[in-house]
């Protein structure tokens, strides 16, 4: 019951009726654990690794960190480092240690499921390829390694499934925004909402209003933000928190820059209420770098500063759009002539031995400071 639970929930999710999986899931999940945690114990392999990978795209979108802790339970009892079953399990740990900010973990993880696959016989592991993906462009790198990037796209597109075409049509339009590639960028959105829309899957359909949202807001920022708006709206009506952190950074983003930092302030807020919860530092990192932004625009270029040399400390955070990438750069110029280079390091050496609470606390102050106002 437990396994085929699990896999009709995952393709469910996928679907035109995804709330009705969710809560099916909801109701089931913990005879789920159960099974899971027999299965361990009784040392079945094959039963626990299905268990715990299964549901890897519910437990990305939903920040579900305890799923992701049963595949890091499996492969603490596995004495057998080559075993080809667990390439899969090793591909979604990877995933949820980059939630948490380990990088050293996350492509420890992902390059043991890709050896596996490759080297012993191992199922292919999306989760790795994303992994890595996520990784390296979190890193600000931008561009994730090529071959990776296209085994994972191709994977994808075999598939089938318009929720995979959304997938791979969503990361080929987001980088053209990043590169400033802006006709390109719009063109892809545009084909990835018509794929999402036909699928009647409601996280696509967010997740591609966002991207295209991303697309045209350099061009027409007022367009994007109904975009964005819509997107927020169908990622809370089956609660993917992915989206909705994506989507609320982006009209953070965007309000910055055409009502004023007080119109952005709020949004920023409520997710640094919400994404230390639920333990994702990646995202986390992303909202802090915003709230620069939007502190500086406020006039506390230090406190900004601060912010800023702290992502930059912790090598982590979603690439700037081009207009905000410039917007922090100029922070940057202006603080360097205000203080100089000795104001600039002291405070870079202080970001490096901040941890994320401390950080946490000082954006929200920053951002409350600004609340206040309204």
């Amino acid at each position: 019951f437990a396994l085929e639970l699990s896999e009709q929930v995952a393709g469910g999710l996928r679907g035109a009726e995804e709330l009705r999986w969710l809560l099916a899931l909801e109701r089931g999940f913990d005879t789920l654990r159960f099974v899971f945690d027999r299965a361990l114990a009784a040392g079945d392999i094959a039963q626990a690794a299905q268990l715990s990978t299964q549901l890897w795209e519910w437990a990305f979108f939903r920040y579900n960190t305890e799923y992701f802790d049963w595949g890091r339970r499996l492969l603490a009892t596995s004495d057998d480092p080559d075993d080809p079953r667990l390439s899969r399990v090793h591909g979604v740990v990877a995933l949820g240690h980059w939630f948490r900010d380990d990088f050293d973990a996350t492509f420890d993880r992902a390059n043991d499921a890709l050896r596996l696959e490759r080297s012993f016989g191992g199922p292919f592991s999306l989760p790795a390829r994303l992994a890595l993906i996520n990784a390296t462009v979190f890193a600000g790198a931008n561009a994730p390694p090529a071959d990776v990037f296209e085994e994972a796209a191709e994977h994808q597109r075999n598939l089938g499934e318009p929720f995979y075409r959304v997938n791979v049509e969503a990361q080929n339009a987001m980088m053209a925004t990043w590169l400033g590639q802006h006709e390109i960028a719009e063109r892809r959105a545009v084909r990835c909402l018509k794929i999402a829309r036909s699928s009647g899957n409601p996280s696509s359909i967010a997740y591609a209003l966002w991207v295209l949202g991303q697309a045209i807001e350099h061009d027409d920022p007022e367009r994007a933000e109904h975009l964005l708006d819509d997107a927020l709206q169908q990622a809370r009506d089956v609660d993917n928190r992915w989206v909705i952190s994506l989507t609320q950074t982006g009209l953070a983003s965007i309000r910055r820059r055409t009502t004023g930092p007080l119109a952005a302030a709020p949004l920023l807020v409520g997710l640094l209420e919400q994404l230390p919860r639920a333990g994702h530092w990646a995202q986390f990192w992303n909202v802090v770098q915003l709230s620069a932004l939007v502190i500086a625009d406020g006039g506390d270029l230090e406190r900004a500063y601060q912010l800023a040399a702290a992502v930059e400390a912790a090598t982590i955070t979603f690439p700037l759009l081009p207009l905000d990438a410039r917007a922090m750069e100029t922070i940057r110029e202006s603080i360097r002539e205000a203080r100089g280079a000795k104001w600039a390091n002291r405070t870079a050496l202080i970001a490096s031995t901040w941890d994320h609470d401390m950080v946490d606390d000082v954006a929200r102050s920053g951002l409350e400071a600004l609340t206040e106002q309204v």
